[in-house]
């Protein structure tokens, strides 16, 4: 009977351990899931707004060329927009200006900009994605961490 009944524990714990892992399991793999959903969310919306800016510095680069026109067709300011250097360094700056919206864009979808709390479980997770990250460890029977 008692071994009976010691038997019937093992196997309870055994049975508990298990449905822990597998629950565990399932955590991380929908937590996967969501991240590779919102990564691939942000970037759709970031292509978009790529898009956007795009067509926007175009029609203003088509505004601006048409208003330098109008006001003075043999003005000195056309070797300017004509200047192919000048062109090449605004063409790359605006291409800089777009990777770092996109880069902006992902690290902010990894949670960068923010104060949160974490547990332990968790730590390195969060911590081992980003090249960067500025950690508070602390513990609340200390006095000195309840400031």
């Amino acid at each position: 009977m008692a071994r009976d009944m010691l038997m019937n524990q093992v196997n309870t714990s055994a049975r508990g351990s298990d449905l822990s892992k597998l629950n565990d399991a399932a955590t991380t793999i929908t937590q996967e899931a969501a991240i590779r959903n919102m990564n691939r969310d942000i970037q759709e919306a970031t292509d978009a707004e790529l898009a956007q800016m795009e067509a926007a510095a175009e029609a203003a680069a088509q505004l601006a060329a048409e208003c330098v026109e109008a006001d003075a067709p043999n003005s000195d300011d056309d070797d300017l927009l004509n200047d192919p250097d000048l062109a090449a360094l605004t063409a790359k700056r605006l291409e800089a200006m777009k990777l770092r919206h996109v880069k902006d864009k992902m690290q902010h979808a990894q949670g960068h900009g923010e104060y949160r709390e974490i547990v332990e479980e968790d730590f390195l997770k969060e911590v081992c994605g980003s090249e960067w990250v500025i950690v508070h460890f602390y513990h609340l029977e200390f006095i000195r961490c309840k400031v």
